[in-house]
């Protein structure tokens, strides 16, 4: 089964939370509301996706 963009099914997440670390964990646990107030300061959903990946960019590099 394919998941439309951003969503995941049941299968896909429970695998992933399996292997997430506890920095990873936090980070998506925490994505839905980074994403919302991105979107609140750039008024674009697609600015606010890259700004929250590119977050998750710096923090995976550290």
């Amino acid at each position: 089964m394919v998941a439309p963009r951003g969503r995941r099914t049941t299968g896909q997440a429970g695998r992933r939370a399996a292997r997430m670390n506890p920095v990873t964990e936090a980070f998506e646990a925490q994505r839905d509301r980074q994403r919302a107030i991105a979107y609140r300061v750039l008024g674009s959903h697609a600015d606010a996706e890259d700004v929250v990946q590119e977050a998750w960019l710096r923090l995976s590099r550290q």
